[in-house]
């Protein structure tokens, strides 16, 4: 007898961490996947895999009709949504509970209870729960009105969804219109409703968020908490539990409100209520995530619950096996979530081929590609979840920046720098962060390590020594001048080279003098024996990344930046060039050519890789010329404005602000 079937509705991370879940309990996963994902990882590693669509999501991944029709296709008894996309749309769990086949999540009447924040806000309320102030956004003059009785600084949040999408902060009355639009239009696309309400911002408080499970029939408990507090842009970047700075009455008290709200709503299934909690203890409720969330790994670990299997069973119409009082923690967990991101280019998404993909061998790793996959620009670039278990806090952050340190990735830059910064700083160890603190940290720029220098010199030097012609000719001058070639590693810009020397060694020639020094390769490894240093090294075409203490370093022969064309721009003299950062979609221009503005000010709004930026004026200036209108699709390094500033000619290619 073949397994029963299931169907998996999401891609990368989530896609994979469903398909082990479906091994474990005999069940046959099958994929779903965009014309852009056709090679990808999770349909690798499933039974069998159906094409939805064209790359953009809302043809593929976010096609309730194609996807559902999927599942019937395949014969699958139940549709896993994992986490983004589909997975908290209401309309998605009636089309299927319409035709029968189960979805692995709550019911529709349960997500539009809790799923829209100001449903579960409502709800909330009428359960005695504190919340955070706020209200609907009124239409037209009365939006205005609206946010005077919230108070500035506000946020705009999406209604629908969860994840960050759709949440902008407003900190004055005349940001609202287009931080409203913005936070709108996202919403929009990534949950297909465009509604948002307004929510006072808070600042110095933490985030904690507690993780329920019900099975639909009136068994629900709460499997305590984690801590989400280290985010940025609104997204969260490092998670643990138990929360290191609450105590246990106010565990037990969120812990309750958590199991009262989502039992007020019948719930099936794992779902996450947050929190926000102020130095002096009060706490508020902010939102619930009717499925399941990234950082699940830290529940499981510290309880031993396997949570998407829990799922699985629930939905297969298992009851709940197990009571709150069984429901224990051990240890300290964190998770650190690893990205696809340019820290050179303000930690924008970023994409390309994976030369090399080692990730740690001790934590537990959830990750959703493999070396030679290709990290696309069409969706997100969460590549891996990687998640420490000690017996305590402080062996779990030593766990932590020894896996940091172990990491190997080539091909595309990640946030390890900024992963690095958190779990190593005393603000973070000591628990004096809030949800704002990472956005206030300006992380130093690290000196080169000389190893790294020496080893992009080797590299190329054995590759000249192993070409029967030109390493001929290079012994001939064995004892010449060793000579150098300019290179920016990490916007370091460096002269290095080297040269074997007669007796084998090699000379190695840098910006501070000359050494020598013994050099050996072990597979993609330079080792130096002497040093007792080994430095990974991949080659990209022209460029060279090398991987030293967890850290990948790009190095790229050196050139100067292009300047703005006087044929471009007319006059060259203060002519700066705004270009995008990365492919994407124009979704707005808000100049117009011969319109003043000013240094920060929003020129356009650009979506790529799932989210939205908006290019600002570097300086005061005047708009020259504008190169690009709605709806344009544009590639990496296309220029969209020409300004005329007093700063002199250059090229702006990073927005002042992201949003996410």
């Amino acid at each position: 007898m073949s397994a029963a079937r299931v169907l998996i509705a999401n891609r990368g991370v989530s896609a994979v961490r469903v398909v082990r879940a479906c091994r474990a309990l005999g069940l046959s996963p099958v994929a779903v996947y965009s014309d852009a994902d056709r090679e990808a990882l999770h349909v690798r590693q499933s039974d069998e895999a159906v094409r939805l669509g064209p790359a953009p999501a809302p043809r593929s991944y976010l096609d309730e009709a194609a996807v559902a029709q999927a599942a019937v296709r395949v014969g699958a008894v139940a549709v896993h949504p994992g986490w983004g996309f589909l997975a908290e749309s209401a309309s998605f769990a009636r089309r299927l509970e319409e035709m029968g086949v189960t979805l692995v999540g709550p019911t529709a009447d349960a997500m539009r209870r809790l799923g829209d924040k100001q449903r579960a806000r409502e709800l909330a309320q009428a359960l005695g729960l504190p919340v955070v102030p706020g209200e609907p956004l009124a239409d037209g003059t009365d939006a205005l009105q609206s946010a005077r009785r919230v108070g500035f600084p506000l946020l705009v949040k999406a209604a629908a969804g969860g994840g960050g999408r759709g949440i902008r902060v407003a900190q004055r009355e005349e940001d609202l219109p287009l931080v409203a639009d913005s936070a709108r239009r996202e919403a929009t696309r990534a949950f297909g409703d465009g509604t948002i309400y307004l929510e006072r911002f808070l600042s110095g408080v933490r985030h904690v968020e507690v993780q329920v499970l019900g099975d639909g029939r009136g068994g629900l408990v709460h499997v305590f908490e984690r801590d989400c507090t280290v985010q940025r842009r609104r997204q969260k970047v490092v998670e643990e539990g138990p929360s290191p700075a609450i105590d246990a009455a106010t565990r037990a008290a969120l812990g309750e409100a958590a199991v009262r709200l989502t039992a007020a709503a019948g719930y099936r299934s794992a779902g996450t209520v947050e929190f926000l909690v102020a130095a002096d203890g009060r706490w508020y409720f902010i939102e619930a995530n009717t499925r399941l969330q990234v950082e699940h790994g830290v529940t499981e670990l510290l309880t031993g619950l396997d949570l998407v299997q829990a799922q699985l069973r629930i939905a297969l119409g298992e009851p709940l096996w197990f009571r709150q009082d069984d429901v224990q923690t051990t240890g300290h967990a964190l998770e650190l979530r690893l990205y696809a991101e340019d820290p050179l280019r303000d930690s924008l998404p970023a994409a390309g081929k994976l030369l090399a993909f080692d990730l740690p061998d001790g934590p537990r790793v959830d990750a959703g590609y493999a070396a030679g996959d290709t990290v696309t620009t069409a969706y997100d670039a969460h590549l891996a979840n990687i998640v420490v278990h000690a017996a305590d806090r402080d062996a779990a952050l030593r766990s932590a920046a020894v896996a940091l340190r172990s990491l190997w990735v080539a091909g595309v830059p990640t946030n390890q720098p900024l992963l690095r910064l958190v779990v190593e700083h005393p603000d973070f160890r000591g628990c004096r962060v809030t949800t704002d603190w990472l956005e206030r940290q300006q992380p130093e720029r690290e000196a080169l390590p000389d190893v790294v220098v020496d080893a992009l010199a080797a590299h190329h030097a054995l590759r000249v020594a192993s070409d029967p012609l030109t390493g001929a000719l290079a012994g001939w001058r064995a004892l010449a001048r060793v000579p150098t070639r300019p290179w920016s590693i990490e916007g370091h810009r460096i002269a290095c080279g080297a040269r074997l020397s007669e007796h084998g060694a090699l000379r190695i020639r840098r910006d501070d003098g000359e050494c020598e020094t013994r050099v050996a390769r072990d597979q993609d490894a330079l080792v130096f024996p002497r040093e007792g240093a080994r430095v990974r090294v991949a080659d990209d075409g022209p460029r060279t990344w090398l991987g030293w203490e967890g850290c990948a370093y790009r190095a790229e022969p050196a050139h100067e930046r292009r300047q703005a064309a006087a044929a471009d721009v007319g006059e060259a003299s203060g002519a700066v060039e705004i270009v995008s950062p990365l492919p994407g979609v124009v979704l707005q221009v808000l100049v117009e050519g011969g319109q003043h503005v000013a240094e920060r000010e929003p020129l356009v709004a650009l979506e790529a890789m799932k989210m939205e930026h908006f290019l600002h004026a570097p300086a005061d200036g005047t708009v020259v010329e504008v190169r690009c209108k709605t709806g344009d699709q544009v590639a990496a390094g296309t220029l969209l404005v020409v300004l005329r500033t007093e700063q002199g000619p250059s090229v702006a290619g990073l927005p002042a602000e992201e949003t996410m």
